[in-house]
């Protein structure tokens, strides 16, 4: 964890907040065991861009992985895609559900509603977890693996993983 580098860039503009300070993200890494952070170059928080609308963070692996948390609309709400139906995205969301996140529709469009607290904690016990799932499963599964995991087997790996340190799943 002492050779992890923490960071803020800076919000691209006022409509986006961020849920979560570095200083919490600090005291969150601690509560991993070290062999899963060894070798994080960093780990902080982004703006978000259009493209990147429903993203709450992503891990990038290489010679320099990095965690990176994204910014959140400041209303605290999100609309998602209008492919999204109710039921799947029922499904999908049911960890962020049960976390305090509100999925209303209105009008025709599905709509992740957030209290702050409870977005914060869901961005530090939740996504974060599960990007550091993502790392440990690149570092210590992937390559010792003889083939090439999948990615839902990645995927379903960080799911888990962040499970374990979800206080209130």
């Amino acid at each position: 964890m002492d050779n992890v580098r923490i960071y803020e860039k800076p919000l691209n503009s006022p409509a986006y907040v961020y849920p979560c300070t570095i200083e919490d993200i600090e005291q969150q890494l601690q509560m991993y065991p070290t062999k899963d952070v060894a070798g994080l170059y960093a780990v902080g928080l982004g703006p978000r861009c259009h493209s990147e609308r429903t993203l709450m963070g992503f891990y990038e692996r290489g010679p320099r992985p990095l965690i990176e948390l994204k910014a959140y609309p400041a209303t605290l709400c999100e609309r998602l895609p209008r492919y999204c139906q109710f039921g799947k995205s029922q499904r999908h969301l049911a960890v962020a559900i049960r976390h305090g996140m509100l999925l209303e529709r209105e009008r025709g469009w599905l709509y992740c509603k957030w209290h702050f607290d409870q977005l914060k904690r869901h961005m530090l016990e939740f996504i974060l977890s599960h990007e550091v799932g993502h790392h440990v499963f690149d570092t210590q599964i992937a390559r010792k693996s003889w083939c090439t995991p999948s990615m839902a087997a990645n995927e379903s790996f960080a799911d888990e993983y962040a499970r374990r340190f979800c206080k209130f799943s």
